[in-house]
């Protein structure tokens, strides 16, 4: 027994040097990537004594991938995600033995579909953006047909005699899952046909170039989209903001994506924003549980904090308070 200990002694700072971690590390969304890097950014100048965290956008899909590899310190503390996690994601996280984990929804963001400066004043429907991008779409008399849209104005009259070309991120995306949903799903339910399964439809894109997958740079697509004369790009609220003076964006039922229309809940197209922490890593990383007040000071995430400013949409005070003293127990 006394070899056995000795020999565990020994193990046991070989295994610390091994997955140690000095600083916090953060994966996944795209869209929720600014509003981390920037809690970052003041935390690191308010606590110096700390190493500034990583970040990285990988995609909502492709950072819980990371996040549930290990509990061990070689995995990320933190995953953003522009969704829920799935059951089937939390199933993969447990049967990888992480099963401690807080969920937090810090606030909302809006799915954008930007165009060029030339197209002023589009309007689109969910029925029409269906219409153009699900690989079957119903014909006159509701049977399922490949998609013979190839222009605009093959939908609608009112609509630009162009190409129908949309950049959106890929099949790892929150913010894609989202448009699918939100976009897709409920455009095909407009049909209210009762053998067209909408779940099924709306989920396949067409593959026949009306639809381009963009990667997870967002600013990367909306700077295409600004030298395009035709193309749309799907993407989250705070860089069409960050960006509004390269490009515009698309009505979604005659509403615009600004702050007012998000924050009363007119423009239709709002999800929550969340983060996923591993509640162990709290007592092991450095800074983690620092970051985390950081995350729920008033200055950073009030209707006055400096994601506000970065195109948050804040919770409401009940909302808000719920999220600290969430935080505050772990």
């Amino acid at each position: 027994m006394k070899c056995i200990l000795i020999v565990l002694s020994l193990l046991i700072p070989l295994s610390l040097s091994v997955y140690a971690r000095d600083n916090i590390k953060i994966v996944g969304s795209s869209t929720v990537y600014p509003f981390s890097t920037l809690i970052a950014q003041n935390f690191v100048t308010k606590n110096n004594n700390f190493k500034t965290p990583i970040v990285e956008a990988n995609g909502t899909g492709g950072g819980i991938k990371l996040f549930c590899q290990s509990p061990a310190l070689v995995s990320p503390d933190i995953v953003d995600a522009s969704r829920e996690m799935t059951a089937t994601e939390i199933a993969m996280c447990n049967s990888n033995g992480v099963t401690n984990i807080t969920e937090i929804k810090f606030g909302y963001d809006a799915i954008v579909i930007t165009s060029p400066k030339i197209f002023k004043d589009l309007s689109l429907t969910t029925e029409q953006l269906f219409l153009a991008l699900a690989s079957q779409v119903p014909d006159s008399k509701g049977n399922l047909i490949n998609n013979p849209y190839k222009k605009w104005s093959d939908i609608s009259k009112d609509l630009p005699s162009l190409p129908i070309k949309v950049m959106g991120p890929p099949s790892t995306s929150g913010t894609r899952d989202s448009f699918v949903e939100m976009v897709l799903i409920d455009g095909c339910k407009t049909f209210k046909s009762n053998t067209i399964d909408c779940g099924k439809v709306g989920k396949t894109i067409r593959n026949d170039g009306a639809w381009v997958s963009g990667g997870e740079n967002d600013i990367l697509m909306i700077k295409k989209v600004a030298t395009s004369n035709n193309l749309l790009a799907v993407s989250g609220y705070s860089y069409y903001e960050q960006n509004q003076s390269i490009v515009n964006a698309v009505k979604i039922d005659g509403v615009s994506p600004n702050k007012l229309t998000l924050s009363n809940k007119k423009y239709k197209l709002i999800r929550p924003l969340f983060m996923y922490v591993k509640t162990d890593n709290i007592a092991v990383v450095p800074g983690l549980k620092d970051f985390m007040k950081e995350l729920i000071n008033p200055k950073t995430i009030s209707d006055k904090g400096y994601l506000q400013k970065a195109g948050l949409v804040v919770l409401d005070s009940s909302e808000y308070k719920a999220l600290v003293a969430k935080i505050n127990k772990i």
